[in-house]
């Protein structure tokens, strides 16, 4: 029987870092996997990581992890417990370069994008794997009947002042950068934005294929930007990533508001222009275990997430388990099944008004019928038991261990 300690440091938005892990453990429980959870997410808690050197596990695992950053009597915490850690990363790893770089002896890293699983094979060789991996869908206690459902279309996320996000990154330019320098990088984060809301295709927001074609290896060896590192570049650009995803959301939102009526969850959105249409319902913050609720009783849910040009997002697949229909601008080879027309309908977030034509579909006769397949493909495919079962059985490959 194996052993895996799942290790919760970091709390994602809505506490779905937590909630997440606690579902995994919960599912390889059900496959027999003798699974441990812990919750460690302040610095006070560390000894019970400490505790737990010198026990034998077969994996650790944790999410957009802090355990690489621990040090036990000069070595680190993860090499000391001489297991396989597996870093799940659920955002672009430009965030997580400070994790990412450290040499550990046995380390994984798991992507829900493809693009993201290569752009970390790339960057950091000292990865012994890197494995696409979609996060479980999580099923509602009750599901409403499609006919009968109140919510005519949901979206659920937070929005952050696009104002705000410029001017955090020009303090960080300011910060990083003498004042000669700094306006370089400040006109460097202006045009990767310029060409990610430009878009001409579907691949268009792979941010890295961007700043690689504007970014020199002259300008890295001079250090133009202030640092010789891509990836290093690539986390100083974080805002450019944010500002693109929040002017994408309110601009889907805002067309979509213009057809029908829009339920929205998440923070934020009370200081936009959707606060005072009267076919919006703005409920805030909710936790993530209170959303699946309302995705149950939703007929349509709404997914802007183009920063994932080859991934799935788990707002996606948990929406389909939920019975509903998802209204996504994914890639159409995202993953296996998600079909357009057939188990979800997709749109372009970067087309003025390219939401309309999928909206419009909602009303059709066939929605149903394609809610219905993205269910049965979600609970079939994308439960948190399917999503056990490939971590263990990646875990097993890298134990050598047959299933």
């Amino acid at each position: 029987m194996e052993k895996i300690l799942l290790a919760h440091t970091r709390e994602l938005c809505y506490y779905s870092g937590s909630f997440f892990l606690r579902k995994l453990t919960q599912a390889l429980r059900t496959l027999g996997v003798e699974a441990e959870y812990i919750s460690v997410p302040e610095e006070r808690d560390w000894a019970l990581l400490e505790e737990r050197i010198g026990k034998s596990y077969d994996a650790v695992v944790d999410i957009n992890s802090k355990l690489p950053y621990l040090l036990d009597g000069g070595t680190r915490l993860l090499d000391r417990m001489n297991a396989p850690f597996f870093n799940y990363i659920l955002d672009h790893p430009l965030y997580h370069h400070p994790g990412l770089v450290f040499p550990l002896k046995d380390y994984h890293a798991i992507g829900i994008d493809r693009e993201h699983c290569a752009y970390m094979w790339r960057y950091y060789p000292h990865l012994k794997s890197v494995t696409f991996l979609p996060v479980g869908a999580t099923r509602a206690e009750r599901l409403q009947p499609y006919g009968s459902r109140k919510i005519p279309l949901l979206f659920a996320g937070t929005y952050q002042d696009e104002d705000g996000i410029m001017e955090a990154f020009c303090e960080l330019c300011k910060r990083l950068l003498p004042a000669e320098r700094a306006s370089d990088l400040q006109r460097l984060g202006e045009a990767v934005i310029e060409r990610m809301l430009a878009g001409d295709g579907e691949r268009e927001a792979v941010m890295e294929r961007i700043v690689e074609e504007l970014v020199t290896e002259d300008d890295l060896a001079e250090k133009r930007y202030g640092v010789s590192e891509f990836p290093l570049l690539m986390n100083e650009l974080y805002h450019a990533d944010q500002y693109v995803r929040n002017v994408r959301r309110r601009r889907v939102l805002e067309d979509a508001a213009k057809e029908t009526e829009l339920t929205v969850i998440g923070e934020g959105w009370e200081g936009t222009p959707l606060a005072e249409n009267r076919r919006v319902s703005l409920l805030g913050a909710k936790k993530i275990g209170e959303t699946f609720a309302y995705m149950a009783d939703s007929r349509a849910v709404l997914d802007v997430n183009p920063l994932f040009a080859s991934g799935v997002h788990d707002r996606v697949s948990s929406a389909m388990r939920n019975g509903a229909l998802v209204l996504s601008d994914m890639s159409k080879d995202a993953a296996g099944g998600f079909t357009p027309g057939q188990t979800y309908l997709s749109y372009r977030s970067w087309e003025k008004g390219g939401i309309g034509e999928a909206l419009a579909q909602t009303e059709s006769a066939e929605a149903e019928a394609i809610a219905e397949r993205g269910r049965r493909l979600a609970e079939k495919e994308y439960s948190w038991e399917a999503a056990a079962k490939r971590l263990l059985e990646l875990i097993r490959r890298t134990n050598g261990k047959r299933m």
